[in-house]
């Protein structure tokens, strides 16, 4: 019995009604918070850092689907089909031919996944994924810029103070 009591007090389920209605809506509001954090903000940076490699990869625009019908034209050659630099020239360019068995595996596995009715899908993992190494990235960026400046500004300064 005493279990059962120290359980619902954690829960924070016991007591008046209004401390009930008061621990569903913090659980609420801690749970959006999560998820938020763990998820919502890592898919949009991820996708805006997705959304910006794709316009260095294909700069002449044309958003996503071109990117697919370069794979696609891409496996329909084997996956090793001509063209030569990174622009326009030729029938594919040879980022296209080196990403195109990847993009069968991960077409395959989004599809796999609709079929079986998943919510999660694996674009959007790596979606999530690619958003916390953009923001790893930027932190490591500011990390070692900071860490010139204050080298840079240490032996400034330690020049100055030796001419005084």
């Amino acid at each position: 019995m005493e279990l059962n009591i120290a359980v619902d007090e954690l829960l924070g389920i016991g007591g008046p009604p209004m401390s009930l209605i008061r621990n569903a809506f913090w659980l609420c509001v801690f749970n959006a918070v999560f998820l938020g954090f763990s998820t919502f903000i890592p898919f949009t940076i991820g996708a805006s850092a997705l959304n910006l490699a794709h316009g260095w990869f294909f700069p002449g625009g044309g958003g996503f689907a071109a990117s697919e019908a370069i794979a696609q034209a891409a496996l329909a050659d084997g996956g090793g089909g001509g063209g030569g630099g990174g622009g326009a020239g030729g029938s594919v360019t040879a980022w296209a031919a080196w990403v195109a068995p990847f993009w069968k595996i991960v077409a395959g596995a989004v599809s796999e996944s609709s079929a079986a009715g998943n919510a999660v899908h694996p674009a959007d993992v790596a979606t999530i994924f690619a958003g916390y190494g953009a923001v790893s990235g930027m932190l490591l960026s500011w990390r070692l810029a900071m860490v010139g400046v204050c080298t840079y500004y240490e032996s400034y300064v330690r020049s100055l103070l030796a001419t005084y």
